[in-house]
């Protein structure tokens, strides 16, 4: 199989990298996204390099942790204590989270508390925070406090209300036919984020009312763009909102939204645009390919990665050969898809 190929063709390239080269502990650029990276490589693999490389990596996240002031999903501490808690939920580390994440936990907690961001964002904003909470939330750890529990929730139920705010705001601004790439993608990533957290019946009035809402802004914006051309700075939000209304018509359940988003996304992918290096785009074939057993979509996904020159790219998670990997084993490694779904939508 043409994916399998260049999946040992990508591990080969990272095995003669650098990998704990820089002191960046950030997830989606630093050393806590290769953490993960490597731990999922081992899983893969069963090779001794990768859990080597992942203990490495998690010893320097430790030694430079103490240096991080952002608080930031993309290069901050919430995507470093999501990482960790991801790591120790997958049995990649043997550790009590609730112990570990403490100054986290608590420094977040003030930060929430005392507040609030400026943009809704995934990298930098609200829901990056929030995606932190909720994985420390569904933390498994033995002996878990009642008031530990007691401030994850109220730090959810503080940021979900922040969420639907923002979203009064986006969804003016396009009713006022203000579209801009970074706007479309956080109406997507909030419909992934209150997807996710819905089952919880946390705040439930609230965040249904703040999916129904980004649900109808979303799909006017599908509607709008899926007839015609578009800029192609616009091309990957486009196709991550599509993938975010299949996403949530799985959690939900929902059999018209998950239609709705097949529909739009296959419309989108047959545009002739010009992939970036950070393109979405890899990680939703994997993931509706394992999700929908068509094969036009694991077809797709080798084409794309066929054509991309991965020597050229760095090893941040977000970007051309690690991005690649990890598309390419949770499209072919079943118990893989949900890793790089959660890793690389986020």
């Amino acid at each position: 199989m043409q994916l399998n190929s260049i999946l040992k063709r990508s591990i080969e390239q990272l095995s003669s990298r650098d990998i704990l080269e820089g002191t960046d502990c950030g997830l989606w650029r630093g050393l806590a996204g290769r953490a993960v990276l490597c731990n999922a490589l081992y899983h893969y693999t069963n090779e001794p390099e990768w859990k080597h490389k992942s203990g490495m990596l998690t010893e320097a996240i430790g030694d430079h942790v103490a240096d991080v002031t952002g608080m930031g999903y993309a290069d901050g501490l919430s995507g470093i204590g999501w990482s960790i808690e991801w790591m120790a939920r997958h049995k990649f580390l043997q550790v009590n989270t609730d112990e570990l994440l403490e100054d986290i936990d608590d420094t977040m907690y003030k930060v929430v508390m005392f507040g609030k961001d400026d943009e809704v964002s995934f990298s930098n904003g609200t829901l990056g925070k929030a995606q932190y909470f909720l994985k420390r939330y569904e933390s498994v750890n033995y002996g878990t406090h009642r008031y530990k529990t007691i401030c994850l929730q109220e730090c959810l139920v503080l940021l979900t209300d922040e969420i639907n705010e923002k979203l009064d705001e986006l969804i003016a601004g396009f009713d006022k036919d203000e579209l801009p790439a970074t706007g479309i993608e956080n109406i997507g990533d909030s419909i992934f984020f209150l997807s996710l957290l819905l089952r919880h019946k946390l705040n439930m009035v609230v965040v249904e009312t703040a999916l129904y809402k980004a649900v109808k802004c979303g799909r006017g914006i599908l509607e709008r763009f899926s007839g015609e051309d578009y800029p192609s700075v616009i091309h990957d939000p486009l196709c991550r909102l599509a993938y975010a209304f299949y996403f949530a018509g799985l959690k939900y359940p929902c059999h018209h939204w998950r239609a709705a988003g097949i529909h739009h996304f296959d419309i989108f992918a047959q545009q002739k645009k010009v992939l970036p290096a950070s393109s979405d785009i890899f990680v939703i074939l994997g993931q509706l390919s394992g999700n929908t057993g068509e094969e036009k979509y694991a077809e797709q996904l080798a084409a794309l990665c066929t054509g991309m020159d991965t020597d050229i790219y760095d090893l941040s998670l977000k970007e051309g050969v690690v991005k690649i990997t990890m598309s390419v084993l949770g499209c072919i490694h079943p118990e893989m898809s949900s890793w790089a779904g959660s890793l690389l939508l986020a």
